[in-house]
């Protein structure tokens, strides 16, 4: 039986590591984004939902910004680990 070595190449990690960093990206625009939302519905006081929605409406964009940071914290943890920083 063949084996198969799986340890990562230099340009594997390297490619890792970019793909975290592209989600990293990803993840800070929706904070933003999310932000965003948060600052116009304070300006404008109108998003369309009925009332008892809209904590449910600001809950949802606080879990979308936390779930994230988790994400990009993650993220952040394997590209050091990638290159050997832990």
């Amino acid at each position: 039986m063949d084996t198969i070595d799986l340890t990562p190449t230099p340009d594997g990690i390297r490619h890792s590591i970019r793909l975290f960093e592209e989600e990293i990206t990803r993840s800070e625009h929706l904070i933003r984004v999310a932000d965003e939302w948060e600052e116009l519905v304070d300006m404008e006081r109108e998003v369309h939902v009925t009332p008892d929605e809209f904590c449910i409406f600001l809950r949802a964009l606080e879990a979308l910004r936390e779930q994230e940071r988790q994400r990009i914290e993650h993220m952040r943890e394997g590209i050091a680990g990638a290159r050997g920083e832990v």
